[in-house]
């Protein structure tokens, strides 16, 4: 029987399973081990663990607990996908897809965008960008420009590259885009924008 017992200690105190060939999925409710961060719904090597990065347990950033982590090393930030309006009601704007300690991002900072550009659809942020005569620069928009939002994503449509503002390098407009109004004054975006595709949304930031 004493026989018996080492060898248990002895086989369970030196398991120690190679997960970096195993596929983790990973939500709001189901955590990754330490050193594996949720990206896209996917246990990633790297960070530290959970579906955010504040201590292995913090919060998913997108108010449905759905979306996909997109941290850079500075702090946690959530690409979430979602409709909103244009409307000063923070439940119905743009401001209603991020949880609560979230807010739209207003940089690159906290973004991984090598992450970000490899998720569906394409993701803003509170970074104004206007376009005129097919030229870019960063800013509200005015006469004779097309207003665009700075941010992310896989999706090219109503896409283009900018020179970089706030470090974003890509940004979406409104010019013939059948999913993305942008009103005047052209920002916030929360109070001037509304998006009706589920698939692209804003990018959410920890505050």
């Amino acid at each position: 029987m004493r026989k018996i017992f080492l060898f248990s200690i002895f086989l369970f105190g030196c398991f120690a399973p190679d997960l970096t060939a195993t596929q983790l999925l990973c939500d709001e409710s189901h955590f990754c081990p330490d050193g594996f961060s949720c990206i896209a719904g996917i246990c990633q090597m790297g960070g530290g663990g959970g579906t955010g990065s504040d201590g292995g347990v913090s919060s998913n950033g997108c108010a449905d607990g759905k979306g996909s982590d997109v941290s850079s090393s500075v702090k946690s930030s959530w690409a979430c996908p979602g409709t909103y309006q244009a409307n000063g009601d923070n439940t119905k704007n743009a401001a209603r897809l991020c949880a609560a300690g979230y807010s739209i991002c207003t940089s690159a900072e906290a973004v991984n965008l090598s992450t970000c550009n490899n998720v569906n659809g394409f993701y803003l942020a509170d970074v104004p960008v206007r376009f005129q005569s097919f030229n870019s620069s960063c800013g509200i928009a005015g006469n004779n420009q097309t207003p665009a939002w700075a941010g992310c994503g896989k999706s090219t449509s109503s896409v283009s590259n900018i020179g970089g503002c706030n470090n974003f390098a890509k940004a979406m407009y409104d010019f013939n885009n059948q999913q993305l109004d942008i009103n005047s004054p052209f920002s916030p975006l929360a109070g001037t924008t509304q998006n009706d595709s589920s698939s692209n949304g804003v990018l959410c930031c920890k505050n």
